[in-house]
């Protein structure tokens, strides 16, 4: 849980005409603070993000295997059932699923996995992949983002 105290004095939406230098600058340094530690949240689920990523895979591997060397390249493997559940238990694969909760960490998962896979197998990134986002999905991972921060802010007692 983030821990953040109240900063009302450095509220430029409330606009304070009689603050002192000094409480503005002690102000601003907590929401710096503040920011810092939104990003240290993030910092962390990107961690948890990558070492997870592709365990669909490893979990299991043979079916990955057998599924790879015996259908056609293409079409057959994505129309295949370990294709299929593998595109939907993980959820960076937008182009094929986009979860209810999805969230900017997932963007960033499919963004860096399509330009990762791009690069290493085909010698250059396919962007036609991201056009294919449809815009909704891109503000409700803005929104989901925001509210996950949110749900993890505890304000502890303190004023400025």
């Amino acid at each position: 849980m983030i821990q953040i105290n109240r900063t009302v004095n450095a509220d430029s939406r409330s606009g304070r005409t009689k603050i002192a230098v000094a409480d503005l600058e002690e102000a601003t340094l907590h929401h710096v603070e503040h920011v810092r530690k939104g990003f240290e949240f993030f910092i962390q689920l990107f961690e948890e993000t990558a070492a997870n990523h592709d365990h669909t895979k490893f979990a299991t591997m043979e079916h990955f295997h057998k599924t790879l060397t015996t259908q056609k390249p293409g079409k057959e493997v994505k129309e295949s059932p370990w294709y299929r559940m593998h595109t939907t238990n993980e959820r960076h694969h937008l182009n094929t699923r986009i979860p209810e909760d999805v969230n900017l960490v997932d963007v960033f998962e499919w963004i860096i996995d399509c330009v990762m896979a791009g690069k290493a197998r085909a010698g250059e990134v396919s962007y036609k992949e991201f056009e294919r986002l449809p815009y909704e999905a891109m503000v409700r991972a803005i929104r989901n983002t925001a509210k996950m921060l949110d749900e993890n802010i505890e304000e502890v007692i303190g004023d400025d």
